[in-house]
């Protein structure tokens, strides 16, 4: 299970990384908002998992990124 998640949140982290570096806003929102959804679906479908704590602080990370979009 750890691997999977491992695997799920290096997704999650290409994803925020191509986010970053695109100038495109709406290109960025998607990107994040995948990137988010990936994280908070593993939250959901591990909730017992030692990684969840990460997975969340990941979270908050993508969250300030998508609250910047939004000003």
């Amino acid at each position: 299970v750890e691997g999977l998640i491992n695997k799920e949140r290096n997704r999650a982290a290409e994803l925020f990384l191509a986010a970053r570096k695109t100038n495109d806003p709406s290109k960025k929102k998607e990107l994040l908002t995948s990137s988010y959804n990936i994280l908070n679906d593993l939250i959901k479908k591990y909730p017992s998992s030692p990684l969840n704590q990460k997975l969340k602080s990941h979270i908050v990370v993508v969250q300030r990124e998508l609250d910047k979009l939004r000003e």
